[in-house]
């Protein structure tokens, strides 16, 4: 019996597969847009299955070492919506180009379509991003003071990371019916091992 409950619990939990890159724009090609204190930079994005992203990158230079800030948010009439998940790493300012971002993450998503985001963590950081990449983003714009804009001709420079996501994310209400089913379980077990059969001679 604890073998089967065992079994039902692991076939219930989301495995991930092996890690690979998820979005890969390509290397811009020139110019770039800036990450300051008054601009986060945004780029639409599509996932086919439930996936964990992993990693995000951009590719360009740092320019003041500081905490960046990266996001994914919902997308919503092709602007972001809700903020889904952040996180923030220290990087260092570079004199040369190349990609730079945060790892280690834990991302998990649905098929769909999101927004993800490269701004400050702190006001020290401040970087710029290659534009005029050979595979652009969907949508693209920025968070200015004034709220979203969207800027979609400069064609951002962006790598996610990530699995995916054997058997999907579970829904809330899968979860709660896989632990009624495994209590279920559970009590019928306890019940028939207290259960005595008296015979009288």
């Amino acid at each position: 019996m604890r073998n089967i409950l065992i079994g039902a619990m692991l076939a219930g939990i989301a495995v991930p597969a092996s890690a690979a890159t998820i979005v890969d724009t390509g290397m811009g090609q020139s110019g770039g847009r800036p990450v300051n204190s008054t601009t986060t930079l945004l780029g639409q994005f599509s996932l086919g299955s439930a996936t964990r992203i992993e990693g995000i990158e951009t590719y360009g230079r740092v320019v003041t070492s500081g905490s960046a800030l990266y996001s994914i948010y919902s997308s919503v009439n092709n602007a972001p919506g809700a903020l889904l998940y952040s996180a923030s790493t220290m990087l260092s300012s570079s004199k040369v180009l190349g990609y730079s971002g945060i790892s280690g993450l834990a991302f998990d998503l649905l098929a769909g379509t999101y927004f993800v985001g490269f701004g400050q963590g702190n006001s020290a950081f401040t970087a710029y991003v290659r534009r005029n990449a050979p595979n652009p983003l969907g949508f693209e714009g920025s968070f200015k003071p004034q709220g979203y804009v969207a800027t979609n001709a400069v064609d951002l420079s962006w790598r996610l990371t990530g699995q995916a996501i054997a058997g999907g994310v579970p829904e809330p209400t899968t979860w709660a019916m896989m632990l009624g089913g495994i209590a279920f379980v559970g009590g019928a077990a306890r019940y028939r091992r207290g259960k005595r059969t008296v015979s009288f001679a």
